[in-house]
């Protein structure tokens, strides 16, 4: 087969950019089931057959929009948490470019959430957002695992915890999408990192009271 010039492949590259540009406001808009690949190639100001060059359809595009999105996501929560010592510090600096990404992208942040999904609990099957949800857990729990040797957080199970945290943001930034966006995004941040301590932090009158060791999860039980 043959190669690709650099110039197809950047003209590729900025066709897939228009489609997916054009695929995530007109989901926000009218959701995905509702939105049509003729709607989306007309946003894109491409030809339906260009569309179809670049996506093989609609579940392909919904596939791209994520791995654009999560990808760019997991980067700056993951290099803004490398900024910072401590698991508490991490874990904080971590869910305050998660919460500052959503809110400077609401069109995504609405797709999200529309597609009914609890953000505490894994994603089954193969997928760009189970795959994002896996690598973002995962940083969380060894956070959570770590702040609970050194003292700083309650003894509980890590994934649970990891999963809790999740959940509090969903519930945090879906308010803020129903109530038309008007709450100021630092107000939302400082909401977050509030709770998180409120949920988490080891209070000043309960330390040394109570031990260190990381929860076990259950084991399950057999028939």
């Amino acid at each position: 087969m043959p190669r690709k010039s650099a110039a197809q492949g950047a003209r590729e590259a900025l066709y897939r950019d228009l489609v997916l540009d054009a695929a995530e406001a007109s989901f926000a808009e009218k959701g995905i089931d509702a939105t049509k690949m003729e709607e989306i190639a007309e946003a894109a100001g491409l030809s339906l057959g260009t569309v179809y060059a670049v996506f093989r359809g609609k579940p392909a595009i919904v596939d791209g929009l994520h791995e654009r999105r999560l990808r760019d996501l997991l980067q700056r929560s993951t290099a803004s948490a490398q900024e910072v010592e401590g698991p508490l510090e991490r874990l904080i600096a971590g869910v305050r470019a998660y919460v500052e990404y959503f809110l400077a992208h609401p069109d995504y942040l609405r797709i999200h959430l529309s597609e009914g999904t609890s953000w505490g609990l894994p994603i089954l099957g193969r997928s760009p957002r189970a795959a994002a949800w896996e690598e973002g857990h995962a940083m969380q729990e060894r956070l959570f695992r770590r702040g609970i040797e050194d003292g700083i957080f309650y003894p509980d199970e890590p994934g649970r915890m990891a999963n809790t945290l999740a959940a509090m943001q969903q519930v945090r930034l879906a308010e803020w999408l129903a109530g038309g966006m008007k709450e100021e995004p630092e107000q939302i941040v400082s909401d977050m990192e509030l709770q998180l301590r409120r949920a988490f932090c080891v209070r000043p009158e309960d330390r040394g009271d109570r031990p260190t060791r990381t929860a076990k999860r259950p084991a399950s039980r057999r028939s």
